[in-house]
């Protein structure tokens, strides 16, 4: 008779492919021979055996491709049927995603691996007016990265207040928009019927990220202030429309 425990510890506890491979093989062999007893530890045995082979063979499977991403141009971003999808940059670069049935949103791919895990159908690409085009690669696999950075749209509770804004932007010039501290996150809603320009670290311009009418924008960035740029002068928050919106997440 053989001993369950011992075909547990033996075959079980053993991690790698060729173990799990040799130890399956070897036990459907002797519950296959005339002399042995069979019973309801020994099949348990072997159910859990071949679960944890097939683990280790889905594990092991992965595709991985190279995306060239075009300024104004879209791609999906998943082509498997993968639980984890994750996206490699040597730099950091600011990318849309466009999530159906939520539209756009910007976010920023760290260097290195990102975890990026949203819904089939979702689409890939760079902004009008990006500079350049970026190639990343995408890595579809049933196991994931722990050292990543994952992109959740997760932020801390409650907001950063902006200090003393302006009711309205100027009209055809920057507009100013600092915060109280640096934010996780800014979101930019263009509720007027015109398009609306953003820009971090200089003043925003007609040559400056873009947000088209009915737009909103979520965008992972720390920063301390905001510039906008509007052909016209458009509110700021407040409690009527036409307007644009501003906050900023802790």
């Amino acid at each position: 008779m053989i001993d369950p425990t011992m075909i547990t510890g033996a075959a079980v506890g053993a991690v790698t492919y060729k173990a799990v491979d040799h130890a399956h093989a070897q036990l459907k062999e002797a519950l296959q021979g005339p002399h042995v007893g069979i019973d309801e530890r020994i099949l348990g045995c072997l159910e859990r055996i071949e679960d944890h082979f097939i683990a280790q063979q889905l594990a092991a499977q992965q595709a991985s491709r190279s995306v060239v991403l075009t300024p104004g141009y879209q791609t999906d971003y998943l082509a498997g049927d993968y639980p984890y999808n994750m996206i490699f940059t040597p730099s950091g670069c600011d990318v849309i995603f466009s999530i159906p049935a939520l539209g756009n949103i910007t976010a920023t791919l760290y260097p290195g691996w990102n975890d990026i895990n949203l819904p089939v159908g979702t689409l890939i690409g760079l902004a009008t007016n990006a500079s350049a085009t970026v190639t990343l690669i995408v890595r579809e696999a049933n196991d994931t990265i722990a050292s990543s950075p994952q992109f959740s749209g997760q932020a801390q509770a409650g907001y950063d207040a902006l200090v003393s804004p302006p009711t309205q932007t100027n009209a055809g010039s920057d507009t100013l928009l600092t915060f109280a501290g640096p934010t996780s996150s800014i979101t930019i809603q263009n509720k007027s019927a015109a398009p609306a320009y953003f820009a971090f670290d200089q003043a925003a311009s007609p040559g400056s990220l873009e947000i088209d009418p009915g737009v909103t924008v979520v965008y992972t960035k720390k920063a301390a202030a905001l510039h906008i740029y509007t052909a016209a002068a458009v509110n700021i928050n407040g409690a009527t429309t036409p307007n644009i919106v501003v906050t900023g997440e802790l």
